[in-house]
């Protein structure tokens, strides 16, 4: 296997790759236009925000509502619902062209995970590492899924990526204009996925222990100017500072109340009449002072609900494909592919950061990318093990893993013996973790299945 890419030329390397990112988009396509989702829920909502926009009423869900009693802020955002008013203001209400740029999106993530990976190990790379992630990447059944629905999760892991693209390629040439670049990225896909946000810490951190101050004065500058129009009409309307949702109040207090499982479940009327009647703001503000009132309470079963979402990040058993358009059979394969998709990734890309050590120096610096992209992987749980945790909510750690994935290939190959015990020691811990998922699960489980 590796003496076969070694020998590859790199202009084949590069027509393999882009089959791969080919197959990818025609995958994505197909499988939109032959199930044909409907928008449920939070895709429903997204896709009444962007009508409102596009029709000029301005971003709203209802627009029979006035701005302060309507709920569209308290929906992740801004960012995917401007994308899709923009789509539909020159295109008009057409779901099918959303479906095929989020397939031109999760085709350019299959692209950038292979850039990544080798802009990440340099001279220890191999096109091997390369091909696997983009595979990894390509033919994910829950990313292809996702790509299907009106939903911020394509979008958001193709700013990501690229986003971190630029980290790696701004190492070997600094310059105040990919700085800019960096920081107008990263604010982008702050306002569609703001928890993707965290990377704006790691990024910031990164930069200080290196000493170069005056770039990581512009990146925040910059970053927080891309935020600052959108901060500066949330704060005409609901006089308070809102630089991107107020989603975070409804999702901290869905995870951590009495009777909470760390998943996004449904708020118990006795809660939730509590906030019946407030506007968005006020509304948020309650729900995060409750948290905060059952963390103090109660601390040690707020550590044991963290507890439970770190078990669900890394389980096995949180496949996808419980969707309403999937029915039967369909059901079943997708969530056995999914389920067999996650063994794989998770274990291969675990296995490979352990593996990477011998190759990561000792310090986060400039020439410790490894150390670095360890960081931007690591914060991806860290994001949201403290809130809720939920299938798709993993998938943007997953670009992350499969990059590891092909390191751990590789390195199977070339040591067999060390690698091939990583890998099995990784499959049983994370077998491990999912058995105790499961059992403490097993009623909601039974449930779905029958």
């Amino acid at each position: 296997m590796i003496e076969y890419f070694s020998e590859l030329s790199s202009s084949q390397i590069r027509k393999l790759i882009l089959i791969i990112v080919g197959v990818s988009f025609l995958l994505s396509l197909s499988y939109s236009f032959y199930y044909r989702v409907p928008l449920y829920v939070d895709a429903r909502a997204y896709d009444e925000i962007a009508q409102n926009i596009a029709g000029g009423l301005g971003y709203r869900e209802n627009s029979d509502l006035t701005i302060d009693q309507d709920h569209s802020i308290m929906r992740v955002g801004p960012g995917y619902e401007f994308f899709l008013a923009g789509v539909y203001k020159i295109f008009g209400h057409h779901i099918e062209i959303i479906w095929l740029l989020q397939a031109i999106f999760q085709a350019a993530s299959v692209w950038l995970s292979f850039l990544i990976s080798r802009l990440i190990f340099k001279e220890n790379w191999h096109p091997l590492m390369g091909v696997v992630a983009a595979l990894l990447i390509a033919f994910s059944p829950d990313l292809i899924l996702s790509s299907a629905m009106v939903l911020t999760e394509t979008l958001s892991i193709f700013f990501m990526l690229l986003t971190i693209y630029v980290v790696f390629r701004r190492l070997d040439d600094l310059s105040y204009s990919n700085t800019i670049l960096l920081a107008f990225l990263l604010g982008l896909t702050f306002l569609v996925r703001t928890s993707l946000g965290i990377m704006f810490v790691v990024i910031t951190v990164f930069e200080i222990l290196n000493r170069r101050y005056k770039h990581a004065l512009l990146f925040m500058i910059v970053f927080f100017l891309v935020l600052t129009p959108w901060t500066v009409r949330n704060y005409l309307h609901y006089h308070t500072f809102i630089p991107a949702n107020l989603a975070g109040g409804i999702d901290i207090l869905a995870g951590n109340h009495d009777g909470a499982t760390g998943e996004l479940i449904e708020l118990p009327d006795y809660i939730s009449k509590k906030y019946a009647g407030l506007n968005p703001v006020d509304s948020d503000r309650a729900m995060i002072r409750d948290t905060i009132r059952f963390i103090w309470t109660d601390p040690l079963q707020f550590i044991k609900l963290s507890f439970f979402r770190l078990s669900i990040y890394f389980s096995f058993a949180r496949p996808t494909g419980w969707w309403f358009h999937l029915q039967g059979m369909e059901q079943i394969l997708t969530v056995l592919f999914s389920a067999l998709y996650s063994v794989i990734l998770f274990t291969l890309g675990l296995s490979g950061i352990v593996l990477s050590t011998k190759i990561a120096k000792n310090r986060l610096t400039t020439d410790n990318r490894v150390a670095l992209m360890w960081a931007l992987l690591f914060s991806m749980p860290l994001s949201i093990i403290f809130i809720i945790v939920e299938t798709r909510y993993r998938y943007p750690i997953y670009p992350f893993l499969a990059i590891f994935a092909g390191y751990a290939v590789y390195n199977f190959y070339q040591e067999r013996r060390l690698a091939g015990r990583v890998i099995i020691i990784m499959f049983m811990a994370l077998l491990a973790n999912t058995t105790f998922d499961v059992l403490r699960n097993i009623h909601r489980i039974i449930e779905k299945i029958i």
